[in-house]
């Protein structure tokens, strides 16, 4: 049944591309993962930057925060 379904040129077209649009659906949410993790990957480096300079300019709690970080 299924061999004889196949063998229908519309219905093989309308299968590939419905598995056409799948996999488009899938690299765009792929790509968008890939953003949302360069963007907090961004985030976390600028925090740490910040958590820095407030380290050296004296600031105890900025110290303490960034020696916990150091121990991951």
């Amino acid at each position: 049944m299924r061999e004889l379904r196949m063998s229908d040129p519309e219905y093989r077209a309308k299968m590939e591309e419905k598995e056409r649009l799948a996999l488009e659906r899938e690299k765009k949410r792929q790509e968008r993962a890939t953003k949302k993790k360069k963007i907090a990957l961004a985030e976390l480096k600028e925090q740490l930057e910040v958590l820095k300079a407030k380290a050296e300019a004296g600031d105890q709690e900025a110290q303490s925060q960034l020696a916990e970080r150091k121990q991951y």
